[in-house]
């Protein structure tokens, strides 16, 4: 595990059964227009330990969140009223594992926290319903950059990454081109399946040579249908989760393009990477990409070894030398224009809806006795 993993998650804070791609045409004119990001509307609610933003359910209109400091989980409505809480990580006949890979709304009235043992369907008020086994053995765990989306609900069945199937044959040709470390569960029957193996148009085998291991970056658009990417990749692929096919492909503009330096896969070395993709969102109709730059190797190197590194101002410099986002918004079809972040840089936990706009988790420099979640539109801007 690599310490700079684990800071890329601190720098957020601070600023398939397919055997490819084959029936699927690429899309999209390169007309750009500018898009940004418009407040319209929020919730505030009473709280002085810190939360984390975990989902939406559309059909309820309500917010998942958790208490960092009381381990407490509870549901919030529009009106930031909390409808229900519990605390998930006391001993006990509903006892949920501390650590976890995230949580998500299963239906209406259902939840699944992803542990690390077990998948726990649990009632909105906390009452364990059913505790799944995962489908198959992890070989390990590793920290994940950019702290990647692991888990989604969709039509009563459950789609979640599991990183450590890969174990070591993660960094060969064959592994790229037919290994998959998504899994569709369904709760009821405990049937599962391997699902989203790239796509053959992805650079990841398209070219013989290492860019990662290719976790992917997935955001989904509708009960079916899931926008997908990852971190080098120059298309953003659109997937169905019935068929399990994809049917589209949309070209990255070259301005939003990753920048790696592959390896070969023979090689012990990392590849370099200047720039990724980190993250999708999505508004049901829209999918926004997140572009941003990486420090280099060698930088982070001289940075950790000051004394308290991750808050010196040799981390300070390098984040604003080096660490710059781009937003690029598409449609299923094509890409539409590049996004200017507009309400401002202090947030956390942006979560997707089917709704027509995303929730983005306000943080503050000083201490509040208050938390604010707000609703935020993508809209053309005002020439």
């Amino acid at each position: 595990m690599k310490n700079k993993h684990r800071l890329l998650g601190l720098v957020s804070l601070t600023l398939v059964l397919s055997s490819g791609c084959s029936s699927s045409s690429e899309k999209g004119s390169h007309e750009s227009t500018r898009f940004i990001t418009q407040v319209v509307d929020s919730i505030s609610f009473e709280r002085l330990s810190e939360v984390k933003l975990l989902d939406y359910n559309d059909k309820t209109r309500e917010l998942l969140v958790s208490d960092e400091q009381t381990r407490e989980v509870f549901i919030l409505n529009e009106k930031g009223e909390i409808v229900s809480s519990f605390k998930p990580h006391v001993d006990g006949p509903n006892y949920v594992e501390n650590n976890n890979f995230g949580w998500t709304f299963l239906g209406d009235n259902e939840l699944v926290a992803y542990g690390r043992v077990y998948f726990h369907r649990l009632s909105k008020e906390g009452e364990r319903l059913q505790r799944m086994e995962y489908p198959v053995k992890p070989r390990g765990w590793a920290w994940l950059d950019h702290d990647p989306q692991m888990l989604e609900s969709t039509n009563k069945s459950l789609l979640a990454m599991i990183p450590g199937v890969y174990g070591g044959i993660r960094r060969s040709k064959v592994a790229q081109d037919t290994s998959s470390i998504m899994f569709l569960m369904d709760f009821k029957t405990l049937n599962f399946k391997s699902v989203l193996r790239k796509p053959a148009e992805s650079i990841y085998r398209l070219d013989n040579s290492y860019y990662g291991d290719g976790i992917p970056l997935f955001s989904k658009l509708n009960e079916s249908t899931l926008a997908v990417t990852y971190a080098a990749d120059t298309s953003l692929f659109i997937y169905d989760l019935t068929k399990d096919e994809y049917f589209g492909r949309i070209s990255i503009p070259a301005e939003y393009h990753a920048k790696v330096i592959p390896v070969s896969f023979d090689s012990n070395d990392s590849p370099k990477e200047e720039s990724v993709n980190t993250r999708l969102f999505s508004t049901g109709e829209q999918i926004i990409l997140e572009h941003m730059g990486q420090i280099p190797e060698e930088v982070w190197k001289q940075i950790m070894q000051v004394e308290n590194w991750p808050e010196s101002p040799e981390m300070d410099n390098a984040i604003r030398q080096y660490v710059d986002r781009k937003y690029s918004i598409y449609s299923q079809d094509k890409y539409l224009g590049e996004l200017d972040w507009t309400v401002g840089e202090g947030f956390i936990n942006t979560v997707n809806t089917e709704s027509g706009f995303i929730w983005v988790q306000r943080s503050y420099k000083d201490e509040r006795d208050y938390r604010t979640f707000l609703k935020v539109k993508i809209v053309p801007a005002e020439e």
